[in-house]
């Protein structure tokens, strides 16, 4: 989504339906992210939802999104990509304490934060 955003010129009916869907009170914008004719804001809608009014979504949607953020943070969907993993954080966390000497309590704190992360995006992944 991040490298297709500019693939294409919005539509003057799905300019319209944007001004109405930052106009609208959340528990309506998902009823107007369902009218895009553009899949890029379709899923751009549906992720602003589920960061900032999770709970407006049905079930399936908010794990839907879920599922999403977490194939994206383990990166299982086989492509090269521009952002760090879980995993590899994790990698460079490990790289960190073995250079920190003997204070490295901050990065295995954080290590250990990325390590459940991880745990919880497989969960959701199954």
């Amino acid at each position: 989504m991040e490298e297709q955003i500019y693939d294409a010129f919005i539509s003057a009916s799905d300019e319209r339906l944007m001004e109405a869907f930052h106009a609208a009170p959340w528990e309506d914008r998902p009823a107007i992210a369902d009218r895009f004719d553009d899949a890029r804001l379709r899923e751009l809608g549906y992720r602003l939802i589920y960061c900032e009014r999770p709970d407006v979504l049905d079930d399936a949607g908010r794990r839907a999104e879920a599922v999403r953020i977490a194939r994206k943070l383990l990166g299982l969907d086989g492509e090269i990509l521009p952002w760090l993993t879980l995993r590899a954080a994790i990698q460079e966390a490990n790289d960190q304490i073995e250079v920190a000497g003997s204070h490295p309590s901050e990065v295995i704190e954080y290590r250990s934060y990325l390590q459940s992360r991880v745990a919880d995006a497989m969960r959701l992944v199954g």
